[in-house]
């Protein structure tokens, strides 16, 4: 069995005491980000999905996944 450093066991830490930022935490700041940079839009040249460099479809499923509510399909 694998055994880890106990400074793994704390979500939040990091090995030199600070803190870290979740993956999860991060990927839902970004996403809110992009989506409010681009007036909610997921889809077309000036979505959010194209200023992340990912499929509409992907960042669809990834705003699913991370709970972010998004204009939905009215919003193209």
């Amino acid at each position: 069995m694998l055994e880890l450093p106990p400074h793994f066991d704390d979500e939040t830490a990091e090995p030199g005491g600070g803190t870290v930022e979740r993956f999860r935490d991060g990927s839902r700041r970004i996403i809110r980000a992009a989506l409010a940079a681009n007036g909610g839009r997921v889809y077309g040249a000036a979505g959010a999905a194209r200023a992340l460099g990912l499929k509409p479809s992907t960042l669809q499923s990834k705003m699913l996944k991370l709970g972010i509510k998004g204009a939905g399909r009215a919003g193209r």
